[in-house]
């Protein structure tokens, strides 16, 4: 496959990826998780299986979506789109990437705040992404 067609089928994928996690979110279970959050193990593990569940995603996506960036670039709309992906990353980072039971009680007070922060400003983003996506989605 050419380095053109690669990157157009990258870009595709992105798309249709995020257009699949942004349609499918549920904003008031959103609103919920950020309520019921707390810096304990047991707690941490339960909002991050709901996380997945709410978005979607295994870890095969996850770690696609961890080193995309954006192709700005090449669709300069998905600029709008921009700050509720960075909180989705940020998000998948603290879902997929950190294991609660393993932490100490310093760092599952980081962890606790970086999906309270993240979250938070997703769901204040998500809204503009629904309609960015959607009007890039390919038919």
């Amino acid at each position: 496959m050419s380095r053109k067609k690669l990157k157009e089928f990258e870009k595709i994928r992105t798309i249709l990826l995020l257009s699949k996690i942004v349609k499918k979110i549920d904003l008031e279970k959103l609103n919920l998780v950020v309520m019921d959050i707390k810096d304990d193990k047991d707690t941490l593990v339960k909002t991050n299986l709901e996380l997945k569940s709410i978005l979607g995603i295994d870890m095969k996506k996850a770690q696609f979506l961890k080193g995309q960036k954006l192709p700005t670039d090449i669709l300069p709309e998905l600029l709008k789109f921009l700050p509720a992906f960075e909180n989705l990353r940020s998000i998948l980072s603290a879902v997929f990437f950190y294991n609660p039971e393993e932490m100490t009680q310093p760092k599952l007070k980081e962890l606790e705040r970086q999906i309270k922060t993240s979250l938070s400003a997703f769901i204040k983003n998500v809204e503009e992404a629904k309609k960015c996506i959607h009007e890039l989605r390919p038919n």
